[in-house]
């Protein structure tokens, strides 16, 4: 365990971080935040992790989703260049 301070900090660190878009970032204060001792910085932080978790899943899909339209459109492309 650390001192609340310090977690607080951390969780303070994560929402700004998390507020810019560096999931990754967020994440790694999060993880830290969970460390203090006061029980409602705990479940805040792991809240925030869990909503972390999913913002970045949702980015990944997306970014998924990109390459496989990406995909479709040139195999098009070489499909009407066949024709």
């Amino acid at each position: 365990m650390q001192d609340d301070g310090v977690a607080w900090a951390h969780l303070g660190q994560g929402s700004v971080a998390y507020a810019g878009g560096d999931y990754d970032a967020a994440l790694r204060e999060f993880g830290r935040a969970v460390l203090g001792n006061d029980k409602s910085l705990q479940a805040q932080a792991h809240f925030n992790l869990a909503n972390t978790l999913f913002q970045r899943a949702k980015k990944a899909a997306s970014l998924a989703k990109d390459k496989i339209d990406e995909k479709f459109l040139d195999e098009m492309i070489r499909r009407l260049e066949v024709c």
